[in-house]
């Protein structure tokens, strides 16, 4: 019986500390400005749409090294986000 009850305990204990794991992702994404880029990073205009996207993220870098964006007197960082358009 004892056996039972200290591997539901060790169960339940689990099941709380995974439960916990979202809810810090959840926070951190709180502090994260997400901008999106949809432009060609394939075919014909590939190096057009790729030189955009580093700039994009080398101006995120930059943000983000100076601490972010202050938003309602809280730093937030930025992430880009790219999508190819297949132009």
């Amino acid at each position: 019986m004892k056996k039972t009850n200290s591997l539901t305990g060790i169960s339940i204990l689990v099941l709380l500390v995974s439960s916990l794991a979202p809810v810090q992702t959840i926070l951190a994404a709180e502090d994260l400005i997400t901008i999106g880029y949809s432009g060609p990073l394939s075919g014909g205009g590939a190096q057009f749409g790729l030189n955009l996207k580093w700039g994009l993220e080398l101006a995120a870098d930059d943000i983000n090294d100076m601490g972010g964006v202050n938003v309602a007197g809280k730093n937030h960082k930025v992430r880009i986000v790219s999508m190819d358009d297949q132009f």
